[in-house]
């Protein structure tokens, strides 16, 4: 049995900044902590093979880092001109800058990285501070990067299934639904329109939207 912690130390995705490595040691559990897209992988294997072999639980730390895009296992498998990306440029410190005080987030490098490899169709936007000024709360990038992707026609899916999905899902409906909508408008018209916008509600963008091709007519 392998059991998989998803782990937010910097409260990226969640409320309240947590791991969990405490209470797996607590029952004797013992815990793998990948750093990299390659040692999630092997480490899956080691654990697996640890748990057969004790007939044991072991448990896997995984924490989300934003450096792991540009790994070479997450590179190779991009096709220039052909995969789109929509990357959440905020920083988030990673397990290194505990190893190293003097660590510095190698921004810059992981851009230029992805943009070589991925090619035009690779937006960067900071869906954290965004999130955090529309909304009250870093924890809705990822909705407000999902309406981002969906809009710019990245993403083979109706508005209406990924809005009934948030429904579905039943936590913080609303303010889910905001940041979709909201990640819709910078997708139309940049960030820097924002600064003319009242924080709250954002009503839904019209398919009427100039931004919007003919590829995005998905209703």
């Amino acid at each position: 049995m392998l059991v998989l912690a998803g782990d937010d130390h910097a409260a990226k995705s969640s409320s309240v900044a947590h791991q969990s490595e405490h209470a797996f040691i607590a029952a004797g559990i013992p815990v793998l902590y990948p750093a990299n897209v390659q040692e999630y992988l092997d480490y899956g294997l080691h654990g697996w093979a640890m748990s057969r072999y004790s007939g044991l639980w072991v448990a896997m730390k995984c924490v989300t880092d934003a450096i792991v895009s540009t790994s070479n296992d997450v590179l190779s498998r991009t096709q220039h001109g052909v995969t789109r990306a929509a990357i959440n440029s905020g920083a988030t410190p990673t397990a290194d800058f505990v190893k190293n005080p003097h660590w510095v987030f190698p921004g810059a490098e992981s851009e230029a990285q992805l943009r070589a490899s991925i090619g035009e169709r690779c937006e960067f936007i900071d869906a954290n501070a965004l999130a955090l000024s529309l909304l009250g709360d870093t924890i809705y990038s990822n909705p407000l990067l999902l309406g981002f992707a969906w809009q710019k026609g990245w993403l083979p899916l109706a508005s209406a299934s990924l809005l009934q999905a948030i429904e579905i899902n039943g936590v913080s409906v609303e303010k889910n639904t905001q940041a979709f909508n909201w990640g819709r408008y910078v997708a139309c018209h940049g960030s820097e329109a924002l600064q003319r916008c009242v924080v709250g509600p954002l009503p839904l963008c019209s398919r009427s939207l100039r931004c919007i091709g003919p590829r995005r007519l998905i209703r």
